[in-house]
Protein backbone atom coordinates (compact mmCIF):
# COMPACT_ATOMS: atom_id res chain seq x y z
CA UNK A 1 0.00 0.00 0.00
CA UNK A 2 1.43 3.31 -0.84
CA UNK A 3 1.89 5.92 1.60
CA UNK A 4 0.16 9.47 1.68
CA UNK A 5 2.78 12.18 -0.20
CA UNK A 6 3.23 16.00 -0.63
CA UNK A 7 1.08 16.80 -3.97
CA UNK A 8 4.37 19.59 -5.01
CA UNK A 9 6.44 15.70 -4.72
CA UNK A 10 3.80 14.03 -7.13
CA UNK A 11 3.83 17.12 -9.50
CA UNK A 12 7.45 16.49 -9.65
CA UNK A 13 7.42 12.82 -10.27
CA UNK A 14 7.58 11.65 -13.82
CA UNK A 15 4.93 9.25 -14.68
CA UNK A 16 4.74 8.10 -18.45
CA UNK A 17 1.46 8.29 -20.38
CA UNK A 18 0.10 5.14 -21.08
CA UNK A 19 -2.79 6.79 -23.68
CA UNK A 20 -2.59 4.95 -26.65
CA UNK A 21 -4.90 8.33 -28.40
CA UNK A 22 -3.27 11.58 -27.91
CA UNK A 23 -4.18 13.64 -25.45
CA UNK A 24 -5.41 11.28 -23.24
CA UNK A 25 -8.92 10.55 -24.85
CA UNK A 26 -8.08 6.61 -24.64
CA UNK A 27 -6.06 4.60 -22.19
CA UNK A 28 -4.67 1.19 -22.84
CA UNK A 29 -7.89 -1.56 -21.31
CA UNK A 30 -9.93 1.66 -21.20
CA UNK A 31 -13.76 1.09 -22.84
CA UNK A 32 -15.69 3.70 -24.20
CA UNK A 33 -19.69 3.78 -23.98
CA UNK A 34 -21.32 6.41 -26.34
CA UNK A 35 -25.18 7.27 -25.57
CA UNK A 36 -27.67 9.68 -27.71
CA UNK A 37 -30.83 10.59 -28.78
CA UNK A 38 -32.30 7.75 -31.65
CA UNK A 39 -31.35 8.96 -34.67
CA UNK A 40 -28.37 10.82 -33.99
CA UNK A 41 -25.81 8.92 -35.98
CA UNK A 42 -23.83 7.05 -32.46
CA UNK A 43 -23.82 4.29 -34.70
CA UNK A 44 -22.35 5.62 -37.64
CA UNK A 45 -20.07 7.52 -35.93
CA UNK A 46 -18.66 4.57 -33.98
CA UNK A 47 -18.49 1.99 -36.63
CA UNK A 48 -16.12 4.92 -38.29
CA UNK A 49 -14.11 6.06 -34.92
CA UNK A 50 -13.46 2.09 -34.78
CA UNK A 51 -12.63 1.55 -38.35
CA UNK A 52 -10.02 3.84 -37.95
CA UNK A 53 -8.91 3.16 -35.04
CA UNK A 54 -8.45 -0.73 -36.34
CA UNK A 55 -6.09 0.54 -38.67
CA UNK A 56 -4.24 3.07 -36.75
CA UNK A 57 -5.48 6.03 -38.68
CA UNK A 58 -5.87 9.33 -36.85
CA UNK A 59 -10.03 9.64 -36.22
CA UNK A 60 -11.07 12.56 -38.02
CA UNK A 61 -7.11 14.18 -37.84
CA UNK A 62 -8.01 15.11 -34.52
CA UNK A 63 -6.31 12.51 -32.21
CA UNK A 64 -3.09 11.29 -33.13
CA UNK A 65 -2.76 7.01 -32.37
CA UNK A 66 0.71 5.33 -31.56
CA UNK A 67 -0.16 2.07 -33.17
CA UNK A 68 -3.78 0.23 -34.25
CA UNK A 69 -5.91 -0.31 -31.86
CA UNK A 70 -7.63 -3.98 -31.38
CA UNK A 71 -11.74 -3.09 -31.07
CA UNK A 72 -15.10 -4.77 -30.38
CA UNK A 73 -18.08 -3.14 -31.30
CA UNK A 74 -21.04 -4.28 -29.52
CA UNK A 75 -24.26 -3.57 -31.19
CA UNK A 76 -27.78 -3.77 -29.39
CA UNK A 77 -29.38 -1.27 -31.90
CA UNK A 78 -29.08 -1.83 -35.91
CA UNK A 79 -29.54 -5.72 -37.39
CA UNK A 80 -26.79 -7.62 -38.44
CA UNK A 81 -27.86 -6.53 -42.04
CA UNK A 82 -27.59 -2.79 -41.40
CA UNK A 83 -24.50 -3.22 -39.79
CA UNK A 84 -22.98 -5.51 -43.15
CA UNK A 85 -24.40 -2.61 -45.11
CA UNK A 86 -22.61 0.36 -43.37
CA UNK A 87 -19.33 -1.50 -43.14
CA UNK A 88 -19.22 -2.20 -46.96
CA UNK A 89 -20.77 1.41 -47.04
CA UNK A 90 -17.45 2.70 -45.21
CA UNK A 91 -15.62 0.24 -47.55
CA UNK A 92 -14.06 -1.31 -44.34
CA UNK A 93 -10.45 -3.03 -45.31
CA UNK A 94 -9.86 -6.48 -45.40
CA UNK A 95 -6.37 -5.35 -43.22
CA UNK A 96 -8.60 -4.86 -40.21
CA UNK A 97 -9.23 -8.50 -40.12
CA UNK A 98 -7.46 -9.44 -36.64
CA UNK A 99 -8.64 -5.53 -35.16
CA UNK A 100 -12.27 -5.31 -35.14
CA UNK A 101 -14.38 -6.95 -34.07
CA UNK A 102 -18.19 -7.10 -33.76
CA UNK A 103 -21.22 -8.49 -31.32
CA UNK A 104 -24.87 -8.11 -31.91
CA UNK A 105 -26.37 -9.20 -28.64
CA UNK A 106 -30.13 -8.91 -29.47
CA UNK A 107 -31.55 -11.55 -31.65
CA UNK A 108 -33.14 -10.17 -34.97
CA UNK A 109 -35.29 -12.99 -36.07
CA UNK A 110 -38.79 -12.55 -37.16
Amino acid sequence: MSKPELFTSFLATDIPDTSLVGNGLIYEGSRLLLGGEPGAGKSYLILQLLLEAAQGISWLGLWPLRRPLRCLLVQTEVTPFLLRRRGLRYNAPATITDSLWHYTSKSFDV
